[in-house]
């Protein structure tokens, strides 16, 4: 404070600008999108069919407070560059200038916004809940997507632009599961699925009855010269034949009483057994094309200079893109079983009611599902320490045992199974998929993990469920049609590069690696 005191009395306060700009944005930003929501749910019924006169005025004064907003701004942009033309020695006013741009920018929008949603507000009542469904299931196939984005370049600080083309092979290996299934049950699914779930349950039941702690203890030991073997070590050991037998018979007989005693119960449990063998199937297909990319395309340029790998990642993408046409050929489509087929009716407000795709919930739930559990692995495991350890330096961990290769495959590894998974729950929701399917999505989810803050997980995560809810609604919300939402995707991706370098949740070292 005393610093600050003796600045001003010499009249040399010396203020970081171009960084107080960027906040100035970042809240006009903010407060923009305020007044576009605002003003959606107002028009949309969502506070009442006659909503109090203080939704109004709370509406009006967030526009009255844009405006001033954006009028101080530009008052104080022409002091500091009046001081600025005073002072001694030359500044850069770029960033200042880009940062109050900005805030203009969004308060253009909101005008749109406005005009657009207040001219006919009837004819968007129903429309903006079903857009919000839509986005929030984008945002999760993207989020799934970018996570494996981030991972790879927090990792080896490079974009694996070949990603998509993963998420669309995790599609083609849970097809070719789907098929396997659905011709097992001779042309029925339910059937199929109760047939596999004969063999799987019983199978899941007998790995559950193993002492799995046990074992793993002993496989953690199993490089050590001290590790003894113990009288108990010699008695789970022969216990194990019985474990798995009496966890099969047990497994087998619920399967059996179920069916006998509570039909409906029994065909929902095997169709979700066969639901989640596709998927492993497909995540299994994704990630071991993507361990093989790692060690054929971009493990031996890992010394290389960072344009090359970035173009064998390209080449990559192309060359799977061709060999999947040729392989497999130009479409498949999925059928979904009954289970999770049709819509459920969702009561928003006095909007009325809005169908939400059973896919579609499964999609969303599964995504923050699968992103808790990487961000728990990130944080928590041995693996995921010796991750974080790499990235910070590859060198220095390596000199404190980490084995840097092990690492790398485990990271392309958890990328291309969330990708296998988004690329199987895509399919069931969108049914058919094509072998160039995973380009677009896969670009998206690069514009995803840039928006959030790529090599941040949570901002990986953000960045997908943002970018896929404003691909749904900013069409609607701009007034133009549909068939922009890839334009207004990708004019994203440049508005951030240009606003804001580092993502939403990036920060100074993320620039700095940049």
């Amino acid at each position: 404070m005393s610093h600050f005191t003796q600045a001003l009395r010499l009249d040399r306060l010396d203020l970081d600008y171009d960084r107080i700009s960027g906040q100035y944005f970042g809240f006009g930003a903010v407060l923009a999108t305020l007044r576009m929501l605002w003003v959606i749910a107002r028009t949309s019924e969502l506070f009442g069919s006659s909503p109090d006169a203080f939704y109004q005025s709370f509406e009006d004064g967030l526009g009255i407070l844009l405006w001033a907003y954006a009028v101080t701004g530009l008052v104080g942009v022409g002091l500091v560059l009046v001081a600025r033309s005073r002072a001694e020695g030359t500044t850069a006013n770029t960033r200042l200038l880009i940062n109050y741009l900005g805030v203009l920018l969004f308060l253009v929008a909101s005008l749109r916004v406005v005009n657009v949603v207040t001219s006919d507000p009837k004819l968007f009542t129903d429309y903006w809940g079903r857009q919000l469904v839509n986005g929030l299931v984008l945002g999760g196939v993207y989020a799934l997507v970018a996570l494996g984005y981030t991972l790879v370049y927090g990792v080896l600080f490079m974009i694996n632009f070949a990603h998509g083309e993963v998420l669309i092979l995790g599609s083609f290996g849970g097809w070719f599961a789907w098929k396997y299934v659905f011709e097992l049950g001779n042309e029925s699914f339910e059937v199929g699925a109760a047939m596999l779930s004969t063999v799987l349950v019983p199978v899941l039941f007998a790995v559950l009855f193993l002492p799995l702690e046990a074992l793993a203890e002993r496989f953690n030991q199993r490089g050590s010269t001290t590790a003894e073997v113990s009288g108990s070590w010699g008695v789970t050991l022969i216990s194990l034949p019985l474990r798995l037998i009496a966890g099969a018979i047990i497994g087998f007989g619920v399967l059996k009483a179920l069916g006998g005693y509570a039909p409906h119960v029994y065909w929902d449990l095997t169709t979700i057994v066969a639901l989640v063998f596709i998927v492993l199937v497909g995540m299994i297909a994704s990630m071991l094309v993507a361990i093989a990319l790692e060690r054929i395309a971009y493990r031996p340029l890992r010394g290389a200079p960072r344009l090359t790998p970035l173009i064998s990642a390209i080449g990559a993408s192309f060359f799977l893109q061709q060999a999947m046409l040729n392989v497999f050929g130009q479409e498949y489509s999925y059928e979904r079983p009954p289970l999770i087929d049709g819509n459920i009716d969702v009561q928003i407000g006095d909007m009325g009611t809005v169908p939400v795709p059973k896919t579609g919930i499964i999609i969303v739930v599964v995504s923050l599902a699968m992103m808790v559990f990487l961000y728990l692995f990130i944080q928590r495991s041995k693996t995921g320490r010796a991750m974080r350890a790499v990235a910070e330096d590859k060198s220095t961990a390596a000199l404190m045992g980490v084995n840097v290769d092990r690492v790398i495959v485990v990271t392309f590894a958890l990328g291309a199974l969330l990708a296998g998974a988004a690329g199987v729950m895509r399919g069931f929701h969108d049914r058919i998929f094509k072998y160039n399917s995973g380009f677009t999505p896969g670009l998206k989810a690069f514009t995803a993990a840039v928006v959030g803050g790529i090599g941040s997980i949570p901002g990986a995560m953000f960045g997908g469920f943002f970018l896929g809810l404003v691909e749904a609604l900013g069409p609607g919300m701009l007034g133009i049609p549909t068939e922009y939402k890839d334009v207004i995707a990708f004019s994203l991706l440049v508005l951030v590069l240009i606003f804001r370098p580092t993502g939403i949740f990036g920060d100074l070292a993320s620039e700095k690696k940049v």
